[in-house]
């Protein structure tokens, strides 16, 4: 099962503010499990996954962006090639140091550097879309999680053969919403408001 988002009816999850989840300039990984029904946003929207923060100096995106993924800390991005529509794809973010990592399906596809401090309380984590904007996910999200660590190596090998994504690291692990029936975040208990998303069966992941 996996939470399908509509970018029409403004669907998002918001979590409860955690000072857990304030990772400043340390390492960190996000992860999400995504079905995109849309790449194909232009230049002045984007279909926002996973959000903390909003001022460019200190906030955290993965997004889908003009038919790839992208990701942001501060001011810096990094853009995967172009993906199709209607597939699985497992998305990972990770800085070590100030080296940033995204991966898509295990690979490799981009690489950056940051120091931007992934901190503001006042701007919580939020499933489906940025924090006071338009930029709504369209598709199925599912198995978000964050870690405050930089995961990598055989790890991220293993990220590809499990279904959980609470397996890796789990002593680094700070944030975990499978979302694959409720609501519900597992690491600390922290309350998800759910704005109009539905559950729906999961597709098969292939890779």
């Amino acid at each position: 099962m996996a939470r399908a988002f509509s970018r029409a009816s403004s669907q998002s999850i918001t979590a409860a503010s955690s000072t857990a989840l304030e990772l400043g300039t340390g390492p960190f990984s996000v992860a999400a499990t995504i079905y995109p029904y849309t790449v194909d946003y232009t230049a002045t929207s984007s279909g926002v996954v996973f959000s903390k923060g909003i001022d460019p100096s200190n906030y955290f995106d993965l997004e889908v962006y003009q038919s790839k993924v992208r990701a942001g800390v501060g001011t810096a991005l990094m853009d995967s090639p172009v993906i199709p529509v209607n597939a699985v794809y497992r998305v990972m973010v990770t800085r070590s140091g100030t080296a940033l990592s995204l991966y898509v399906n295990g690979a490799l596809v981009a690489s950056s550097t940051s120091s931007a401090s992934v901190s503001n309380p006042t701007k919580n984590v939020t499933i489906g879309v940025r924090p006071g904007t338009s930029y709504f996910f369209n598709g199925e999200i599912s198995e978000v999680a964050m870690w405050s660590a930089a995961l990598g190596g055989d790890e991220m090998i293993a990220y590809m053969k499990t279904y959980s994504a609470a397996v890796l690291r789990p002593q680094a692990l700070v944030f975990y919403a499978p979302l694959v029936r409720d609501v519900v975040e597992l690491k600390r208990g922290l309350a998800l408001t759910n704005n109009g998303t539905t559950v729906v069966p999961h597709q098969r992941i292939r890779f």
